[in-house]
């Protein structure tokens, strides 16, 4: 074979340098996936190259990229910003929480700025962050829609059911990212669950300055986070 970066190209042609029998030495080769040919390139040389191409796994992938921004001191979670939004094609659009660090775990403008010169880099595009070369994104704050739930009509129920009740309640919106629902019927089932079989209770919701409208499911805005408001569970 003919060494060098002609080697590269899709198609190029050799000769063998010890040829068999019955074959002709001259040769077609197609290396255009063995890209950085040299000159001198003896075959342990290819091969290390050429394996280590082959082992190579892109980072931007989402289970990286969270692993990577939990990094970031007192971040806890990363969300991707897309239900109905209509994000630039190819770029990362985010969200990250600090919980127990902020309201909602929701940083400020300042700490997102911060945190996506050290992600992104600046400018973007060119590696100077954690990211390769080609990703660009950027880093949203959400809003919190706090939703206020009462759950009426349970005459029977204990004060520890009613406790368990609201506690279970309020898990419904952790850990829960921008735009995801909360149901009527998530509300159902928690009442259920502790309960059991009762047909009698109602359930309201109410969120509070949402942008969005509202019928027995809340079906938040982009960029709305639902937060547990106040909750009342009685009889």
């Amino acid at each position: 074979e003919v060494p060098g970066p002609e080697a590269s190209s899709s198609t190029t042609t050799g000769k063998l340098i010890t040829p068999a029998t019955g074959i002709s030495n001259v040769v077609e080769i197609y290396g255009g996936q063995f890209c950085g040919g040299q000159e001198a390139e003896d075959c342990e040389t290819f091969r290390t190259r050429y394996l280590a191409r082959k082992s190579y796994q892109p980072k931007a992938n989402f289970e990286w990229i969270k692993s990577k921004l939990i990094e970031w001191p007192c971040v806890t979670r990363v969300c991707i910003r897309d239900c109905s939004c209509c994000p630039e094609r190819g770029a990362l659009d985010l969200f990250v929480f600090f919980d127990g660090t902020f309201p909602h775990g929701i940083p400020p403008q300042n700490v997102l700025q911060d945190l996506q010169d050290w992600f992104f880099g600046n400018p973007q595009g060119f590696g100077f962050g954690q990211v390769e070369w080609g990703v660009t994104g950027q880093f949203y704050a959400a809003t919190a829609v706090p939703v206020n739930i009462t759950v009426r009509n349970l005459p029977c129920s204990s004060s520890s059911q009613v406790e368990e009740i609201k506690k279970r309640i309020a898990g419904l919106f952790d850990n829960l990212c921008p735009g995801k629902p909360i149901c009527r019927r998530m509300i159902d089932a928690v009442v259920l669950q502790v309960l059991g079989a009762t047909c009698e209770f109602d359930v309201e919701m109410l969120p509070v300055g949402s942008g969005s409208e509202f019928c027995e499911d809340f079906l938040p805005m982009c960029d709305e986070l639902p937060v547990a408001g106040v909750i009342s569970v009685g009889g």
